[in-house]
């Protein structure tokens, strides 16, 4: 078997379609059907989130036979993709990744302000200054609001994070070719 059938026989016996495995890995549908049909392969990080996500070995995907069929040739750089590659990086993603930062950044600005405002307002009446009761009620209820925000912010700050990583992991493949 070569190592696009054993790619195909993995996902099948895990009983997941080539869309299922492309959300997965944060790739297209399209990258997932060439890796099957051995008109690329995928790279080593590729074959370690496989093996995970159909729950076996790296050797059983490979296998022995798939290993002595396919030709390893040595990668050279695509330096048309290279170029195309650094400038999408500086003008699309660095403005994604700043805009998506920004948000982030206030986003955990206003989550620490909302859960410190009681202890602001109870700080200001201990300097002497009168704080109204409706204030303090005000800022609880801020701080109920910063308490309950936390994991959904946390998760989206989480989410980001994977997507930034897996975007910078599986970038690299449009570079090197075989």
């Amino acid at each position: 078997m070569t190592l696009g059938a054993n790619l195909q026989a993995a996902r099948v016996a895990a009983n997941m379609s080539q869309e299922t495995v492309a959300q997965a890995l944060y790739i297209t549908r399209q990258t997932v059907s060439r890796w099957e049909q051995g008109h690329t392969l995928p790279n080593i990080y590729a074959l370690s989130d496989l093996c995970q996500l159909y729950g076996c070995s790296l050797d059983a995907l490979v296998g022995p036979s798939a290993a002595k069929k396919e030709e390893v040739k040595m990668h050279k750089i695509n330096w048309l993709a290279l170029f195309g590659l650094i400038w999408f990086d500086i003008i699309v993603a660095l403005a994604v990744v700043s805009v998506i930062g920004s948000l982030l950044l206030t986003a955990w600005a206003i989550e620490v302000s909302f859960v410190v405002s009681p202890l602001l307002v109870v700080g200001a009446n201990l300097l002497g200054y009168a704080v109204p009761w409706h204030q303090l009620a005000f800022a609880a209820v801020l701080a109920g609001v910063g308490i309950a925000l936390y994991q959904p912010v946390l998760r989206v700050t989480l989410y980001v994070w994977q997507m930034l990583r897996h975007y910078l992991r599986y970038s690299r493949q449009a570079v090197f070719s075989r």
